[in-house]
C-alpha cells in the first residue's frame, strides 16, 4: 500500500518513492529497501524477500541456495548430500548432513574411523569410545549410525564390556581364533579346527581334547547347534562326547559302532578273564612242577620227603628256600620294572585332566595311548558306548563330558564318592602301614624275612625293598596320590597347583636318591629317572599354563612334543637296553675271534663254585696243573711282538717274559693269560711283597681284607680306577696264599659278595669285574736261591667294554708288562698295588688308543653288572645277570 512521503520528501524503509504518484511504494518480493530515501534493491545471491516492502533480504538457511539470484523471493533445494528437515522454530526448511555424515567444506562426508552420527545434523561425528560406545573400536562400517556400526580393527573381535560406561570392548582375539578381518563380534568369533566355542556369547575357545573332533567353525554361532562344530560322530562340550552309535577309542575319538548288541563287549570281556585264569593256572602249575624237582633234589639227598607226603609247614619251608633261589628270577625283576613304569606314566597320563593344562598335541596324544593300557580302561577296550547311551550335559565332568553335574543321581554319586576317599586314599595306605609296621622286626631281618611265613601274604608290599625300607611302599602310595588326585584341592586350576606338584616330585626324587629302597640298584636309577621325567614334564606344563598364545607361538609345539616324548620313554629306553644286554653280549660273542683246540686241560672246572670254600684242593691242583702245562697239554698260543702291543722287543729280550694266552673250553674268544718270568729277587722277599695289603693312593681306591678264615683264606675287597672314560672297577676275592719249601702259592678268585655291599659298589658307579683265577706260582731258582721263577695266571674279564674281546686282546701286553716291571723293581716300591697301578694305566692307555669312542659305553659300567664274554656260555644260572 502506497505512502506518502514524510514533509522531507524522503521514504521509510522498506519503500521507494514512486514516479508516477509521488507516492512511497513498497519494495516488491524479491528486493529490499534498506534505509530512507534508499531505493529498492534486488536481493543478493543467498537471499531473499518473501513479503512486499522487505527492509533488508533474508538469508537463506545453511546449505541452501536461492533460486533466481539476484532478486530472490525464496530459496531453493539443499545442497547435494544434504537434506531438508522441517524446523519447527522457524517457516523454513533446514538442510542437514544425514546420519552417518557431518559436513565438510560444505558437503556431507562420512564420519571417520572410530566415530558415528545416529541423527541427521550438522554436529561432528561422535566417537565410539565414548560413554555407551565402544571401548578401543578404531574403525567404523560405511555411514555408521549407532554405536553397532563400531567396529575393532583386525586380530581384535568386540564382546559386551565389564566396564559400566561401555556397551562393549574390543579384545585382542585369543588362540584358537583368526579374525584378521575388521569388524569381528564375539557372536561370529571364528574358531580353527582343534577348538571350541561354549555358546555364541563365549570369547575363550577351548582346545579340544581331540583335534580332529573339532572342524572349527566361522559362522555366527547359534546356541540351538553346538554341534555343528563338531566332525561326525563327535557331540557335547569339546566334541569330547560319542553321539548314539558310536563309541569312544583309547585316544578319545568317536569310532562309529559295527554294532549296538552289548555281545562284542561281552565276549571281550570273557577273553579278558579266560586269558587271566590261564596266566594264573599257569603259574600255579610251573610253580608246582618246581616245588616238586625241589623236592625230588632234596629226597635225593635224603634232606626231604616227597612233595605229596610233606607236611604244610615242611611244604611251607621248601617254597621259601626257592623263594630265595628265584628273588632274581628275571620275571621277578621285571615285575618290579613294570610295577615303577606303570606307577610313572599313571601320573603323568592325570596331569592334562588334573591340572588343567595342555601340553603339544603330540605329547597328548602319546599320554592318552599310554594312559588307556596302564590305567587298564577295560570299558573304552570293550567299546561300552556301542551298547549304553550317553547322558545329557549341562555343567558336565571333567573326566566325561557325557555325566552331567546337576542330576540327582551325580549328586548322590558325590556323596558316595566322599565316603570312598576316606577308604581309598587314606584307608588303603593306613591299613598298608599297620601291616608292615606290625611284622616290622621281621622285614627288618633280610636274611630269613622270606622264611616268616606270617608275613608272606603281604610280599607284594616288601619284597622289592630293601630291609631298612620296609614301609616303603606306604611312602609312595601317598606319593603316587599326591601327584594325582589330591592336587585337585590345591589351588585348582591355578598355576600355583603345577608349582606345588613340581615341589612333590623333588621330594620323590630326593627321597629315591636318599633311600635308594629297591634292592636292585637299577629299580632305584628307574625310578629316579621316572621321577626326573615327571619333574620335566611338570615344567613343561607349567611354562603351557603361563604363556600366552603369542609366547607360546614361538615355541615349536611339535619339537617341544617330540623331547616330552622322549624325556617320558627314557625309563622305558633303560628297561629296554637291560633286555638287550645279553643278546649284544651274544653278539660279540659270535663276532670275536675263537681259539679251536681240544687240549686236555680246560677252562676253569665246574663243581668248586666261588662259594664252596671245601672246593679249594680241587683249585689249587688245577692251578699248579695250569702253571706247568704245556702247548700240547693245555694249547696255550705264544703271543707275538705284534699281540704284545707298545712292549719294545728289546724289554722282551731283557726281561726273558713270555706270554701266553688261550680259550679255557675251547672255542671261545681268550679268557685265560699266562706269563713267565725270572727275577733276581729272593722267592721269600717277592712274596712277602705280594701279600701285602696297600690301598687309597694314586689309582688304588681301596684294598682292604673283609674276613679272614682259620684255613690262612683271605675274603679281600679291591677297587681301582680307570682312565678316562672308564668307570672304576672293584673285586670282590678270596686269597689261599702259602709257602712250601721252594715253592709258593698265591691264589685269588672272585666270590659272591653281599648284597649290601654289591649295592654300595654300584652306587660309587663301579663296576663288578671277575676274576675266575688269578695269582702267582713262585719257585727259587739260581746256585744259591737267590732268583725266583715266576709263572702268572689270569683268568677274568674286566666287564663293561673291557670284556670286548677286541679290548682283552689289545689290553693284554700292557697288563702283562705292568706285571713283570713290579716283580723286577718290587724292591723299589712301596707297596704292591704299584704294580697293578702300573698294569691298570697301561690297560687303560692303550683301550683309550684302541676304542676313542669308549665314551658311549660308559653307561654300561656304571651300576650294573657287566657281561663276561669269556664265559658267557658256561653252565651257569640261566637267571642270572650276564
Amino acid at each position: 500500500m502506497s505512502t506518502p512521503p514524510n514533509v522531507c520528501g524522503v521514504c521509510p524503509p522498506g519503500t521507494s518513492l514512486s514516479s508516477i504518484d509521488d507516492e512511497c511504494t513498497p519494495c516488491p518480493p524479491g528486493t529490499a529497501g534498506m534505509g530512507w530515501d534508499a531505493a529498492c534493491l534486488p536481493c543478493l545471491s543467498g537471499y531473499f524477500s518473501t513479503d512486499p516492502g522487505a527492509v533488508q533480504c533474508t538469508a537463506c538457511p545453511a546449505f541452501q541456495d536461492t533460486i533466481n539470484s539476484p532478486g530472490a523471493t525464496t530459496c531453493g533445494a539443499c545442497a547435494e548430500g544434504f537434506v531438508s528437515v522441517l524446523n519447527p522454530s522457524s517457516p523454513f526448511h533446514s538442510c542437514l548432513c544425514p546420519p552417518g555424515t557431518t559436513p565438510i567444506n560444505g558437503a556431507c562426508l562420512p564420519c571417520a574411523g572410530g566415530y558415528f552420527k545416529a541423527a541427521a545434523g550438522n554436529e561432528p561425528c561422535e566417537s565410539c569410545n565414548g560413554a555407551g560406545g565402544v571401548k578401543g573400536a578404531v574403525m567404523s562400517r560405511p555411514l555408521p549410525v549407532g554405536v553397532e556400526d563400531c567396529m575393532c580393527s583386525a586380530f581384535e573381535f568386540s564382546a559386551p564390556s565389564t566396564l559400566e560406561a561401555y556397551s562393549k570392548e574390543c579384545l585382542p582375539c585369543p588362540e584358537g581364533t583368526t579374525c584378521n578381518t575388521p569388524g569381528t563380534d564375539v557372536t561370529g568369533l571364528p574358531v580353527t579346527a582343534g577348538f571350541w566355542r561354549s555358546g555364541p556369547s563365549s570369547a575363550l575357545p577351548v582346545q579340544c581334547y581331540i583335534e580332529e573332533a573339532c572342524l572349527g567353525f566361522n559362522q555366527t554361532l547359534n546356541a540351538s547347534d553346538m554341534d555343528a562344530q563338531c566332525a561326525w560322530g563327535h557331540s557335547g562340550p569339546q566334541c569330547n562326547v560319542c553321539l548314539p552309535g558310536f563309541a569312544a577309542t583309547i585316544r578319545g575319538g568317536c569310532e562309529q559302532c559295527k554294532s549296538k548288541s552289548p555281545a562284542s563287549a561281552i565276549i571281550f570281556v570273557l577273553v579278558m578273564l579266560l586269558v587271566f585264569a590261564g596266566v594264573t593256572r599257569f603259574i600255579h602249575v610251573k610253580h608246582h612242577a618246581k616245588l616238586k624237582r625241589a623236592a625230588a633234589r632234596l629226597v635225593a639227598k635224603g634232606e626231604a620227603a616227597n612233595v605229596d607226603d610233606m607236611t604244610p609247614a615242611e611244604q611251607w619251608e621248601l617254597q621259601a628256600r626257592l623263594a630265595q633261589g628265584d628273588h632274581r628270577h628275571w620275571t621277578n625283576r621285571a615285575r618290579t620294572k613294570f610295577k615303577i613304569l606303570a606307577s610313572f606314566y599313571q601320573i603323568t597320563s592325570q596331569f592334562e585332566s588334573v591340572l588343567n593344562v595342555r601340553f603339544p598335541p603330540i605329547f597328548e596324544n602319546f599320554l592318552r595311548a599310554v594312559g588307556g593300557i596302564v590305567n587298564l580302561d577295560v570299558l573304552n577296550l570293550a567299546k561300552v558306548g556301542c551298547f549304553m547311551e550317553s547322558n545329557a550335559y549341562q555343567r558336565y565332568m571333567v573326566s566325561d563330558q557325557s555325566i552331567s553335574c546337576d542330576t540327582a543321581l551325580h549328586r548322590r554319586y558325590e556323596i558316595y564318592s566322599m565316603v570312598m576317599m576316606i577308604f581309598y586314599p587314606l584307608g588303603i595306605p593306613l591299613l598298608y602301614f599297620v601291616l608292615l609296621f606290625r611284622n616290622r622286626e621281621k622285614l627288618r631281618d633280610g636274611e630269613h624275612r622270606e622264611h616268616a611265613e606270617e608275613v608272606h601274604k603281604t610280599a607284594f608290599l616288601w619284597d622289592a625293598y630293601e630291609p631298612d625300607c620296609w614301609w616303603f611302599e606306604v611312602f609312595d602310595c601317598v606319593r603316587r596320590l599326591s601327584l594325582t588326585g589330591m592336587l585337585i584341592f590345591v589351588f585348582k586350576d591355578d598355576a600355583a597347583q603345577i608349582v606345588v606338584a613340581i615341589t612333590l616330585s623333588i621330594v620323590g626324587i630326593v627321597a629315591f636318591v636318599h633311600f635308594a629302597p629297591f634292592e636292585e640298584r637299577q629299580d632305584d636309577n628307574l625310578a629316579i629317572v621316572s621321577h626326573i621325567s615327571i619333574f620335566f614334564t611338570l615344567l613343561a606344563g607349567l611354562v603351557q599354563k603361563l604363556g600366552s598364545a603369542e609366547e607360546l607361538a614361538k615355541f615349536n609345539q611339535a619339537s617341544l612334543g617330540l623331547c616330552l616324548v622322549f624325556i617320558n620313554c627314557f625309563g622305558v629306553g633303560m628297561v629296554v637296553l637291560g633286555v638287550l644286554a645279553h643278546p649284544l653280549a651274544q653278539l660279540l660273542y659270535f663276532l670275536s675271534r675263537k681259539h679251536e683246540h681240544d687240549a686236555p686241560i680246560k677252562g676253569v672246572p665246574k663243581g668248586f663254585g666261588t662259594n664252596d670254600k671245601v672246593a679249594w684242593p680241587m683249585f689249587e691242583r688245577y692251578f699248579v696243573e695250569l702253571a706247568h702245562s704245556t702247548p700240547e697239554t693245555a694249547a696255550w698260543m705264544t703271543m707275538t711282538q705284534e699281540e704284545w702291543g707298545c712292549v719294545s722287543p728289546e724289554w722282551l729280550e731283557d726281561t726273558g717274559a713270555v706270554g701266553e694266552w688261550r680259550s679255557g673250553p675251547g672255542g671261545g674268544p681268550i679268557d685265560q693269560y699266562r706269563l713267565r718270568f725270572e727275577v733276581d729277587v729272593k722267592m721269600e722277599l717277592l712274596f712277602t711283597w705280594m701279600t701285602g695289603y696297600s690301598g687309597g693312593e694314586g689309582t688304588i681306591l681301596d684294598c682292604h681284607p673283609v674276613q679272614s678264615h682259620p684255613n690262612g683264606i683271605v675274603d679281600i675287597y679291591y677297587a681301582v680306577s680307570m682312565p678316562w672314560p672308564l668307570s672304576e672297577r672293584d673285586f670282590f676275592f678270596e686269597r689261599n696264599a702259602r709257602v712250601e719249601g721252594d715253592e709258593a702259592l698265591l691264589m685269588l678268585r672272585s666270590i659272591a659278595d653281599s648284597h649290601t655291599r654289591m649295592k654300595e659298589s654300584e652306587s660309587k658307579g663301579r663296576v663288578r669285574a671277575q676274576l675266575n683265577l688269578g695269582g702267582y706260582y713262585l719257585k727259587k731258582s739260581g746256585e744259591f736261591g737267590e732268583k725266583t721263577q715266576v709263572t702268572y695266571l689270569l683268568s677274568g674279564c674286566l666287564n663293561g667294554v673291557m670284556g670286548i674281546d677286541y679290548l682283552n686282546r689289545k689290553s693284554a701286553g700292557p697288563q702283562l708288562m705292568g706285571v713283570v716291571d713290579g716283580a723286577i723293581h718290587c724292591m723299589d716300591q712301596k707297596d704292591e698295588m704299584e704294580v697293578v697301578e702300573t698294569a691298570l694305566n697301561r690297560i687303560g692307555r692303550a683301550a683309550s688308543s684302541v676304542l676313542k669312542m669308549a665314551t658311549s659305553f660308559r653307561g654300561i659300567g656304571t651300576g650294573e653288572e657287566g657281561v663276561d664274554m669269556g664265559n658267557m656260555f658256561d653252565d651257569d644260572d640261566e637267571d642270572e645277570d650276564g
